[in-house]
């Protein structure tokens, strides 16, 4: 639970893609205008049949497991087939993604290029949807590449020391200069009659609102876009804590936008 934020079920994560060289292929490996399109559909070809090689390897796997991780290996197998074959299926003859991502990668460079692959695969059509994780929740890692060496899940319990909130602070600013960075290419890709940042939803949170405490309420929230007009930009909302509002009712919001009817979102999601 700590390394995924898309489901298909309370019990099965959604495949996650954490290398950028994998994510471009998957998405755009049939898309080169250098190659036929006797070339490109030979290459969808053998792509699915790695898979199906994947799928064949796993079934001696599933025989050694419980039936209830067998199911779940199913399960994750499945989502991954749903998801090559929506792929091989997007027209993507007018895109053009650009260069496929180096084999190697300092972190700011990883989420640079996984930010431009999300921005692209928007922009071609591929998919509609994304989740992303800067890092798993309670991640150690260390940000000495901004003069904050030390692991950050420690860091986080701050013990109210204006040294870590300073740390804190400084690893804060460039999370959040990541996500402009990714509003910025949706912004700078035309889309109808506007952008892809003005018919898109950009989400973004923590799942804490205070690594000391671990409370999980007062989170703080961005919410970038509009939905094609349906929500208002450009302010800062403030809700009564007293309220205790759930921030599944936003989630319910944003199904709503995206043309699904929703009542309820998790635990306790109550209305939009």
């Amino acid at each position: 639970y700590s390394r995924n934020i898309s489901w298909s079920s309370p019990s099965t994560p959604l495949p996650k893609l954490t290398n950028p060289r994998l994510a471009f292929d998957l998405l755009f490996g049939g898309n080169d205008n250098s190659l036929s399109a006797e070339a490109q559909a030979r290459r969808r070809l053998y792509r699915l049949s790695k898979l199906d090689t994947l799928v064949e390897e796993s079934i001696s796997l599933q025989s050694r497991l419980s039936r209830s991780d067998a199911r779940k290996v199913d399960e994750y197998l499945t989502a991954l087939r749903e998801l090559e074959i929506r792929v091989m299926e997007t027209e993507q003859s007018a895109c053009t993604p650009g260069e496929q991502p180096p084999l190697s990668y300092d972190y700011p460079t990883h989420i640079e290029l996984m930010t431009n692959i999300m921005v692209k695969a928007f922009q071609c059509d591929v998919t509609r949807i994304t989740s992303f994780m800067l890092n798993n929740a309670g991640s150690n890692r260390s940000y000495g590449f901004l003069g904050v060496p030390g692991a950050h899940h420690e860091i986080s319990h701050h013990q109210d020391l204006v040294e870590n909130y300073d740390k804190l602070t400084t690893i804060g600013t460039w999370e959040v200069a990541q996500l402009a960075s990714l509003l910025d290419g949706l912004a700078a890709a035309s889309e109808g009659d506007g952008t892809l940042l003005d018919h898109s939803l950009v989400f973004f949170s923590s799942e804490i609102a205070d690594g000391n405490s671990h409370q999980h309420f007062n989170l703080p929230i961005v919410l970038a876009g509009s939905a094609g007009g349906q929500f208002r930009t450009g302010r800062h909302i403030s809700l009564p804590q007293e309220e205790r509002i759930p921030v599944a009712n936003l989630f319910i919001s944003m199904l709503r936008a995206a043309g699904v009817t929703a009542e309820t979102f998790g635990m306790d999601g109550t209305g939009p």
